[in-house]
C-alpha cells in the first residue's frame, strides 16, 4: 500500500461531541479514519490535544507522501518515528483491502469473539447532574460464554428492564454521554435496582448475569480523601467500603476502585478476593507497557482495559495486549467516552477476552454489528 496523503478535520457525534476524522488517500482507494476524544482521563496516557493533532497529521502528510507499507511491522516500524493512531490505523485498513483479509485476522490470525460487558448505569464524571452516584459505571454481564448475540440480547434486556422501573416509579433520570442511565440514587441505590433486575433477567433467561462497577476513584479523589456526596474518606476506609460492596452485591468485575497511584490498595483488595473477582486497572495501566509492567510487580490487578487511544498508538495498543496475556490478565478492550463511527475497533476487540460496550448509543451499535459481521468470518472461532 502507498500512502498519498491525509487530510484531517472536526466532527461531531450524536451526543454532539466532538471527535477527530482523517480522511487518507493511498493507491487502494480512499481511506477514512476516526478517534475518540474522552472526558476523564488518566494522568499516564497520552497527552492528547485536538490542534495540536491535526497540526501533525497535516506535516506528516506531506512528510510521508509516497511511503510504501508492506505489511502489519511496516506499521509499527514507523510508529517508533511518529505516534500518530488514525494514520496507523488507516494504513492498517489500506494493508486489509490489499490483502483481501479483515482487520483482525490480519492482526491475530485466529480469534474467539469477546464476552460483551455493558453500562446500564452511569455517573462520576459521565454526567453533571448534581446528586448522581460518584461511580462512574455500573455494568452487567453473563458469567459465561452464551454466544455473541443472546449476550447482547440479555444486556440489553438489563437495560430496558432499568428505564422501565424508573418509569413506573416516576424517578426523574437522564442519560449520559455513553447513553448510561444517570439517576438522583446513591451508588448503594443503584446497586440495588441492578441486583433486583439482574436476578429476575437471570432466572427468566437461565442464564448467570452478573454486576460490575467501574468506580473511577481517581476521578474524586481530591488532596488525599475520596469525595462522596455525604462524606470524605481516606485510603484505610475506601478500601473497606469496596470491600463491603463487593462482598454485598456480589460484584463480579471492579474496575479502578482507588486513585491511580494506589497500588497498596489495588494489592490488598486483590490478595483479599483472589481469582473471585475481576480486579481491572484503567487508570491505574492507562494502555503504558511501563504501567503495566509496574502495576504487575505489586500484584495489582488480574485484568487491564485496553484503550488503543489512552497511548495513542497501534503498536504500544498490541505489546500491551501481548505482555497481559503473558502475566494472565483478562483483557478488557474499551473505548473514549466520546465515541465515533469507527468500526475498527471492533476488529482490534477481537484480540481481548472481554469488551465493555454500550448496546444503546448509535456509534456503539455499529461496533457490535461489526462484531456480528466478524463471527461469519474464516478463522473465527465460534461461541
Amino acid at each position: 500500500m502507498i500512502f498519498l496523503r491525509a487530510i484531517p478535520s472536526i466532527k461531531k457525534n450524536s451526543a454532539g461531541k466532538d471527535f477527530l476524522e482523517v480522511h487518507v488517500d493511498s493507491d487502494v482507494g480512499k481511506l477514512r479514519v476516526s478517534v475518540p476524544v474522552g472526558t476523564s482521563r488518566s494522568a499516564f496516557e497520552y497527552p492528547f490535544l485536538l490542534g495540536r493533532e491535526i497540526r501533525k497529521i497535516q506535516r506528516l502528510s506531506t512528510k510521508c507522501r509516497g511511503m510504501e507499507f508492506r505489511n502489519v511491522n511496516d506499521v509499527l516500524k514507523f510508529e517508533k518515528r511518529c505516534k500518530c493512531l488514525p494514520i496507523s490505523l488507516a494504513i492498517i485498513k489500506g494493508l486489509s483491502l490489499e490483502r483481501h483479509l479483515p482487520v483482525w485476522k490480519l492482526l491475530f490470525k485466529k480469534a474467539r469473539p469477546p464476552l460483551i460487558i455493558s453500562k446500564i448505569f452511569g455517573g462520576g464524571k459521565h454526567t453533571s447532574l448534581l446528586g448522581a452516584p460518584e461511580f462512574q459505571e455500573f455494568l452487567v454481564f453473563p458469567t459465561s460464554d452464551v454466544g455473541l448475540q443472546k449476550n447482547i440480547f440479555l444486556n440489553k434486556l438489563v437495560y430496558k428492564r432499568a428505564l422501565k422501573f424508573l418509569k413506573r416509579e416516576k424517578i426523574t433520570f437522564t442519560t449520559d454521554i455513553e447513553g448510561g442511565i444517570v439517576a438522583k440514587l446513591t451508588n448503594e441505590q443503584v446497586l440495588n435496582l441492578l441486583a433486583n433486575i439482574v436476578q429476575s433477567v437471570s432466572y427468566e433467561s437461565e442464564t448467570e448475569l452478573a454486576i460490575g462497577i467501574d468506580v473511577a476513584a481517581s476521578s474524586f479523589f481530591i488532596r488525599g480523601r475520596y469525595k462522596y456526596l455525604d462524606r470524605r474518606i481516606d485510603e484505610d476506609s475506601q478500601l473497606k467500603y469496596i470491600k463491603f460492596l463487593t462482598e454485598e452485591y456480589n460484584l463480579r468485575y471492579v474496575e479502578d476502585p482507588f486513585h491511580q497511584n494506589a497500588f497498596d490498595s489495588f494489592r490488598k483488595f486483590k490478595r483479599y478476593f483472589r481469582r473471585k473477582v475481576i480486579i481491572c486497572g484503567d487508570d491505574l495501566v492507562a494502555t503504558r507497557l511501563k504501567r503495566l509492567r509496574v502495576a504487575n510487580s505489586h500484584h495489582a490487578i488480574n485484568a487491564c482495559i485496553i484503550k488503543p487511544n489512552q497511548c495513542y498508538s497501534l503498536s504500544e495498543t498490541l505489546a500491551v495486549m501481548k505482555l497481559a496475556k503473558k502475566f494472565k490478565y483478562l483483557r478488557v478492550f474499551s473505548h473514549r467516552s466520546v465515541e465515533t463511527p469507527e468500526r475498527i475497533f471492533a476488529d482490534l476487540a477481537m484480540g481481548c477476552e472481554m469488551y465493555k460496550i454500550s448496546v444503546v448509543t448509535r456509534e456503539r451499535m455499529l461496533k457490535l454489528r461489526r462484531l456480528i459481521e466478524i463471527l461469519n468470518e474464516n478463522g473465527v472461532v465460534s461461541s
